[in-house]
This record gives structure tokens, C-alpha cells and sequence, in this order.
């Protein structure tokens, strides 16, 4: 299509909301703020493939070009952005773009000013309207827009991003100053119909979504001016929410300061699977990574990048924020031959090799790096089909078995709960680990977010409470002891304590009846906005009792037999706008706490009838 654009084009060119003149400030004499301005109204298909997805079929040209009217005066704080219906844009997640390819870019007068990638929902969606923020640019009469195809990556040069684009206008957008007062999540949520355009690429900071981050306490996003929008701050569970509305063009500065609503003192806050941008299925830098991490309240995190050795520590160095958050060295050891699964082992010095791998090399060559004791070797989402180690090998819980002999049961840890995961495979992932319990293997369950994103998949959600007995950032060898020694709380939210008479945490312990009693006493607390409904203790792998929430519940249990107990927290939904996902609700487990009966020492019981998590 011609840079020059033909008569009739030009004809097609429209100004809504003009019928004023550009006063003061931006409105005119009755006071209306200025409206979006049409560029085209036609629809377009940019690239060089002609195709019956397509519509038109035909490809009119690799670029779009459009030129600018002289523009209503805005007021302080708005610019004009781009805004279109697009439709078949390869989005931040498509390999190709991943690769440097296929980057459709926004120019103004021939300089880019923006990826129209990062904006679009999924390529296999249907059209949708995108914002694109051109918030640097300084507008004249007659200036050039582009919306230019992307080259393939290398190797496919020669080809071009196929796409449509219809209805694009300039319209008013705002700058909305966020102080968060520290590290801080930000949501916003669309009201009374207003468009909630994707902020930024899911990959990246400070916008990603529809949600902007922040390590330092103040952040910068991008909205459409003419509506009207509620903004959340968080800072994980352990802190209440701060929120505020703006409406239409308001841009005043927002101070929202999300304060602590519940103390952890002993107890500190882990992800054991994340992933950045060395990993091969992740765009995130690592800056925007740590940024992440800290807008969720974590307080230790492991790289477990696919077969790669990666670490965090240099990068929140320059950061400045080692007061803040510690990090280890993992590897999410990501088997191919044999495919036995996916495993995270941390600490660790280098990669682990995967060829050749059945199960007992792999805990050999773990072991290889660091002696067992200051180490710790996980299953990961262990019924996620074909990449599960409990599915690979068909795992029966009732015998603790698998009908392939060179499976075994050498873990330090279960990742029973993870967050990418359906809701519903955590009931098969705990039936699991039950049936482990009863067989006499002590595993620790943890409960990760398997991040491997910025927005979408929220980092820390869920997440485990380390038990340390000390406050401050726990070291590398506290977390893989307190992880040894099953001294983990796995958390969506709720924060639950197991402790006997004198406080001290039950949660990994092993305890004597005292003339057959023993007392647990039972302590949950939550943000206001992570309501817990009930408590459930479970023993030997079976509910015996559901009971209300409170701050504390004494429990004087008589069991018949030595009997393990997990303890749960659980709620239906969480009631502020947080999470940037539904796949999890407010849930929480200790893990379990061994109790003997007659002091001969805890004998595990064998499950001899069918195992009911719930």
C-alpha cells in the first residue's frame, strides 16, 4: 500500500469529536474533553501471504500509512495513543516473535515507537481493539502513522507477519502516577463499560496486562482517558489491599499503600519453580523477574529454568534490593530420553545432564553436586500427563508403587499444588502424597506458581511458608533444612500455624500421646481479603473433623493408632481484585505432623481402603 495514500483514501478521513475548536487545556468553550480521532476507517490486510483467514483474502501492502489532522490540545498528563481492531497480530507468546521475528511495528514519521505485538490478546483470538501508548511523541498536522508488517525471524526473512487492522485512530490516553510506598502489584479493573485494553506484553514490567509492578514504590501506567477505572495495589498475602477510583481524565497521583495485615515472624515466604528468560518458554527478563517477586511479597526464590542453571543473585545486587529477597541457583531437570518427568533439584552449580537419564541417574547426578543433606530434589506437577512422574510411571497411591521397577521414591519434595495446574488435579497430586505418607515415606509437600510469566501467571501464587524459627531472609541451607524437615506451610493465601502449649511449630514434628491426648493447637489468620470459610484436619489420609475459623482452635485429639495430621484452611474466593487468574482459591496445608501413641516409635499405617482427600 502507498505511503501516499490516494484520494479516495483520504476522502475516508474523519475527525470524531471535532465539531469544537482546541481551547485551553484541552476542552472547549462547553468544557468537552477532546474524542478520538478516525485515521481510517477501512480494514486492511498488511503482509505478503494472501489467504481465506484473512479478510480481505488479498494483502494491500506490508504497511499502513496514515496521516494526522491537526489535534485537539490535550490536558495535563494525556497524550494520544494508537488505538485499532486487529486481528491475526502474532502475540508476545508466539515462538517466531520469541526469536526476533515478526515484530509489527508503530512509527510516527518513520521513527518506531512501539510494538504493536505487545498489546494484542492471542493471535487465534478474535479482532480486538488495542491502545498503543505513544506517549513520547509531540504531534504536528500532517505527520506520518505507520503500522509496519514484522520480517519473519532469521532464516525467514523473506516472509512477513500476516495481519488485519480496521477503525485505527488516535485517541486520548493518560498517564496515571501510582505511589505504592514499596514493592507493589497493581490491577486495574475497567468500570461502567470503559475499554480495558492489555497495558503491556505479559513478559514484561512495569505494565503487563492489566496489571503494573514495581520494586521501589512508584510506578507509571498507561490508560485511556476517557474512562473510568479502579486500580488495586498488593504485596502478597501477608498485606491488605489499598484502592482507589479515577475517572474520566483524571490523572492526579495516586498514593496506594497496600500495609501489613498479618506478622509471620519464623516463617518465610518461597516459590521453589519460577521461570525467566533463559528458560526456553519465557520471555522475562530477569530484572522484571526479581521486580515480580517482590511486588508478591517473596522472600526466597529458585531459578528452575528448563535445563539451565541460572542466577538471580548479580541481578538483585544491581538492583539494590538484597535486603529484600534471597535466591538459589536450580534447574528444572527436564527430561527427554527417557521422558520421566520434570524435577527441580537446588542448590546448584551447574546444569544438570539430561541424557540418558532414567530415574536413578537422575539422583545420581544431583547428588554428584551437592551431598543430599544440602539439597533438595522435587517432583513437579507430578500428574501433568506425559510430563508428570507419577502419570509416566503409573503411580498407584494404595501401594506407594509403580508397576515399572526403576521407579522410586528418592524426593525431598512433592510439588503436591501448582499453580498453573487445574484446581482439581491438587486433589489427585494430595491423594498421592497420602498414600506416600502411609507407606512410611516422609516427603514434604510444596505448592509453587510455576511462573513463567510476569501477568497471567502470578508469581508466589501458591507459594510455601518456610518454617526458620527466625525472622529476617532465611539462608540457602535454612530453606533445604526446613524443607527436610517438612517444616512448610503450602499457601494461596491463608497463613496457618500448627503449635503446641508453649507456641512452638508443630508442622513437621514428630510428638508422643501423653497418656493417649495430644493437643494441637490450630491458628489461621488472613488478609481481609483472603477469606478462610472452614478448617479441616485430615488423618492417616482421611477428614476426621471440619470445624469453623478462628484465630485459635484447641484440639484434644485421641487417636487409636499412631496417626499423621494435616491440617487445612479453605476458602471459595478471594474478594479483591488480585490475582490476574481464577485457577486458584483460598487454600492452605501444613504438613504433617506425626503423633505416637504409645511411644515405640511412629508406626506407618499401609492404606488399606480407599484414600479421600476431601
Amino acid at each position: 500500500m502507498s505511503r501516499t495514500r490516494t484520494a479516495a483514501l483520504l476522502a475516508a478521513l474523519t475527525v470524531i469529536g471535532l465539531a469544537f475548536a482546541a481551547g485551553r487545556g484541552g476542552t472547549d468553550e462547553s468544557g468537552e474533553k477532546p474524542g478520538p480521532v478516525v485515521i481510517d476507517a477501512g480494514r486492511y490486510h498488511l503482509g505478503d501471504n494472501a489467504g481465506p483467514g484473512f479478510d480481505p483474502e488479498k494483502p494491500h501492502g506490508l504497511s499502513f500509512a496514515g496521516k494526522a489532522p491537526k489535534l485537539p490540545a490535550l490536558p495535563e498528563g494525556c497524550f494520544y495513543g494508537l488505538v485499532a481492531k486487529v486481528r491475526h497480530v502474532v502475540d508476545w507468546n508466539h515462538r517466531d516473535y520469541e526469536a526476533g521475528g515478526y515484530i509489527d511495528a508503530v512509527r510516527v514519521d518513520g521513527r518506531a515507537i512501539a510494538n504493536l505485538n505487545d498489546y494484542v490478546e492471542k493471535e487465534d483470538g478474535p479482532a480486538h481493539e488495542v491502545w498503543v501508548p505513544l506517549a513520547g511523541v509531540r504531534w504536528r498536522e500532517g505527520a506520518t502513522l505507520e503500522i509496519v508488517s514484522g520480517k519473519g525471524p532469521k532464516g525467514q526473512e523473506g516472509n512477513h507477519d500476516d495481519f488485519e487492522v480496521e477503525a485505527i485512530r488516535l485517541a486520548p490516553m493518560r498517564r496515571v502516577e501510582v505511589r505504592t510506598g514499596g514493592p507493589a502489584k497493581v490491577v486495574v479493573a475497567a468500570l461502567d463499560g470503559a475499554p480495558l485494553p492489555r497495558l503491556g506484553p505479559d513478559y514484561a514490567t512495569p505494565a503487563a496486562g492489566r496489571a503494573g509492578f514495581t520494586a521501589k514504590g512508584s510506578l507509571e501506567l498507561h490508560l485511556p482517558a476517557a474512562g473510568r477505572y479502579r486500580l488495586t495495589a498488593s504485596r502478597g498475602p501477608e498485606f491488605d489491599v489499598a484502592t482507589a477510583e479515577i475517572g474520566a481524565f483524571e490523572a492526579t497521583p495516586l498514593d496506594l499503600a497496600p500495609k501489613r495485615a498479618v506478622e509471620t515472624p519464623g516463617m518465610a515466604a518461597a516459590d521453589f519453580h519460577l521461570h525467566a528468560d533463559p528458560s526456553p518458554d519465557s520471555r522475562v527478563q530477569l530484572p522484571d523477574r526479581i521486580t515480580s517477586y517482590l511486588a508478591e511479597g517473596l522472600e526466597f526464590v529458585v531459578a528452575t529454568d528448563h535445563n539451565q542453571a541460572t542466577d538471580y543473585a548479580p541481578v538483585i545486587r544491581r538492583m539494590g534490593v538484597a535486603d529484600r529477597i534471597r535466591s538459589s541457583v536450580g534447574d528444572e531437570i527436564t527430561s527427554r530420553d527417557p521422558r520421566i518427568g520434570h524435577f527441580n533439584a537446588f542448590p546448584l552449580d551447574r546444569v544438570v545432564d539430561i541424557k540418558q537419564m532414567p530415574p536413578r541417574a537422575l539422583v545420581e547426578r544431583v547428588d554428584a553436586q551437592r551431598p543430599r543433606a544440602r539439597r533438595v530434589l522435587q517432583v513437579n506437577h507430578p500428574r501433568d500427563g506425559g510430563i508428570g512422574y507419577f502419570t509416566v510411571f503409573k503411580f498407584d497411591p494404595e501401594t506407594a508403587r509403580s508397576p515399572d521397577p526403576a521407579f522410586h521414591l528418592e524426593l525431598d519434595a512433592i510439588e503436591v499444588f501448582n499453580g498453573l495446574s487445574p484446581f482439581a488435579q491438587l486433589e489427585e497430586c494430595l491423594r498421592d502424597w497420602y498414600g506416600i505418607l502411609n507407606h512410611g515415606h516422609r516427603i514434604a509437600a510444596t505448592g509453587n506458581s510455576d511462573s513463567h510469566a510476569v501477568a497471567v501467571q502470578d508469581a508466589g501464587w501458591p507459594r510455601n511458608f518456610v518454617i526458620t524459627g527466625k525472622d529476617g531472609l532465611p539462608t540457602e541451607d535454612e530453606v533445604v533444612a526446613a524443607v527436610k524437615a517438612r517444616r512448610v506451610v503450602v499457601s494461596a493465601g491463608p497463613i496457618l500455624e500448627v503449635v503446641d502449649a508453649k507456641g512452638r511449630s508443630l508442622v513437621g514434628a514428630d510428638i508422643e500421646a501423653e497418656k493417649g491426648v495430644v493437643e494441637l493447637i490450630v491458628r489461621v489468620r488472613s488478609a481481609p481479603w483472603i477469606p478462610v470459610e472452614k478448617l479441616r484436619l485430615v488423618a492417616n489420609g482421611v477428614t476426621v473433623e471440619t470445624f469453623d475459623p478462628k484465630p485459635e482452635t484447641r484440639l484434644m485429639l485421641r487417636p487409636a493408632e499412631d496417626t499423621w495430621y494435616v491440617v487445612f484452611a479453605e476458602g471459595s474466593r478471594y474478594v479483591a481484585d488480585v490475582l490476574l487468574h481464577d485457577r486458584l482459591k483460598p487454600w492452605a496445608f501444613t504438613n504433617p505432623i506425626w503423633v505416637d501413641v504409645d511411644g515405640g516409635g511412629f508406626k506407618p499405617k499401609a492404606a488399606s481402603a480407599p484414600l479421600k482427600p476431601k
